[in-house]
């Protein structure tokens, strides 16, 4: 066998060049992954029903699920076992996808960051606090000040009320529920995490384009990236299941866990409205992130930029960090029965999805599965490149 001190003379004297890890290449072993995943789940505090995850290295694409997707309606029914290729809702994590798309409009110069939202919303100006003088970059880093329409108790006494399929709107909400309420600080001068900031964000994205969020997202990022599993629930409803949502989301807070799949807690719209698979938004940020197939350099910048100091928050997207593994981008999501994390390391080109079928604000299953995940690709050695990246040999 050839030594590598030979090897490294050989590649000096031809010239070659040859990217080498410390030690051969490995690849995380998939079956150890799903070992780890359904003793999870198996084990789980909050009794979570299933959960999905998918791991994308420089070595290794997989994804790996357990549980349940459907709880068996008795003791005797078995109910539906989760699969690695199902779609769930990834709630808040769609509003990086929302961000993808304003950014991408700025440098098509159909928008620009740092107008004032009233330019492309008229009745924002004088109908609600702060939109006269917010800007599209304050929506996008939480900074704007504008209403949560969540604190509205009009808005939550409507869910109560809302039949399951009858389709919400932006501009329903925010004129219903935002418009005629107070400011809560001036712009930019502190953080605030709103749902409704996401919300003005596609009424803008409909005014400056003539069509959907939904749309838009499919001309920028999903049909560019032949993203197959992934849509917008209410604006492009599939057959079976929910409008397509074959899995159930459960409240595991109550006993026994309630299927809450159906409650109509402003579906579809883009502060959550993304129903996808795990694998898909791995892809995703790659392609966003190392491949900058979507963006440009100068977009990129801003949206890892943090809005605010102390808040590891940029344009609709949460920036991290780990003494371990550095920093981290992605965002996570809790809705309607679902919670779910996405997490992109760049010196590691490392991105990990989770999707579980859950919500519950005492459930500890999303950290769990990612601090696991981690710690087993740390004793991987070599399915990740050093922090420094792979050590080029050149001449």
């Amino acid at each position: 066998m050839m030594s590598r001190s030979f090897l490294r003379v050989f590649l000096l004297f031809t010239g070659c060049c040859l990217l080498l890890p410390s030690a051969a290449a490995a690849v995380p072993e998939q079956s150890a992954f799903q070992q780890m995943l359904d003793s999870l789940v198996a084990n789980s505090k909050t009794k979570t029903p299933g959960a999905v995850l998918a791991v994308l290295t420089p070595t290794a694409e997989f994804s790996v699920a357990s549980g349940k997707a459907v709880l068996g309606a008795t003791d005797l029914d078995p109910g539906t076992n989760m699969q690695s290729g199902d779609m769930l809702r990834i709630a808040s994590m769609t509003k990086t996808f929302l961000a993808t798309v304003v950014l991408k409009l700025a440098e098509e110069n159909k928008l620009k960051l740092d107008d004032k939202i009233s330019i492309y919303l008229p009745a924002a100006s004088g109908s609600s606090g702060n939109g006269e003088t917010a800007t599209v970059r304050n929506l996008l880093n939480m900074t704007s000040g504008i209403f949560e329409y969540y604190d509205n108790s009009a808005y939550l006494a409507a869910v109560a009320a809302r039949q399951p399929r009858d389709a919400w709107t932006a501009n329903e909400i925010i004129t219903k529920y935002v418009y005629g309420q107070p400011g809560t600080f001036r712009p930019g001068l502190e953080f605030k995490y709103t749902n409704t900031n996401s919300l003005l964000l596609e009424m803008i994205v409909r005014q400056v384009t003539s069509s959907t969020l939904a749309a838009q997202m499919r001309r920028i990022i999903f049909d560019p990236l032949k993203m197959a599993n992934i849509f917008m629930e209410m604006a492009e409803t599939r057959s079976g299941g929910f409008g397509g949502l074959l899995v159930r989301g459960y409240d595991t807070g109550q006993t026994p866990r309630k299927d809450i799949t159906e409650q109509n807690d402003a579906l579809g719209l883009g502060d959550g409205g993304l129903i996808s698979d795990a694998p898909g938004i791995a892809r995703f940020l790659r392609a966003l992130f190392k491949d900058k197939t979507i963006l440009n350099a100068d977009s990129l910048t801003q949206m890892k930029t943090i809005g605010f100091t102390g808040k590891e928050y940029g344009l609709g997207l949460e920036v991290k960090q780990s003494s371990t593994y550095g920093t981290s981008w992605g965002h996570s999501g809790k809705s309607a029965g679902f919670q779910s994390e996405m997490r992109y390391y760049p010196g590691r080109d490392l991105a990990l999805v989770i999707l579980t079928n859950e919500e519950n604000s005492g459930s500890d299953m999303i950290e769990l599965i990612l601090a696991e995940s981690l710690r087993r690709l740390l004793l991987c050695q070599e399915c990740l490149p050093p922090r420094g990246g792979w050590r080029a040999i050149t001449r």
